[in-house]
């Protein structure tokens, strides 16, 4: 139902990035602006943990789970995790940049757009949007 659906990862040895990508018909081409814009987001967010498995980033932005993954949270405190923050800030940065709007809108679009991919509810998207775009403020 949903108008398309995108994911990302890093597999291997963390150095190659998969992208699984679905375009509902119903909705192709009118999508295309924002698939261009999700590509953007999660191409730097995957970087970004490429970066953390290169050892290029503080110790306190690494994966907290490695080698404990079943632990891992799975609900809206995925979003929160200290490896994650920072690969969720330069996408939407990327992303930010491209369409000139103030970063919430940018962070609350992505958060509707996959919310059920995600399963997360509007006061889960609400805390999110709040906590992330602190933590971009912060950041940049």
């Amino acid at each position: 139902d949903d108008d398309y659906i995108i994911d990302g990862r890093t597999v291997d040895d963390g150095f190659t990035v998969v992208i699984d990508l679905i375009i509902n018909p119903k909705f192709y081409p009118a999508v295309m602006y924002d698939v261009i814009g999700d590509l953007n987001d999660l191409m730097a967010h995957e970087i970004e943990h490429i970066y953390q498995e290169a050892w290029k980033r503080p110790k306190s932005e690494m994966d907290p789970y490695v080698g404990r993954e079943d632990e891992r949270p799975k609900d809206k405190e995925y979003y929160k995790q200290p490896h994650e923050v920072p690969a969720e800030l330069a996408g939407f940065r990327r992303v930010n940049k491209l369409r000139k709007e103030p970063i919430e809108k940018t962070i609350r679009d992505w958060f509707e757009r996959n919310r059920n991919i995600h399963n997360l509810d509007d006061e889960d998207i609400d805390e999110l949007t709040e906590f992330l775009t602190q933590k971009y403020n912060e950041r940049y």
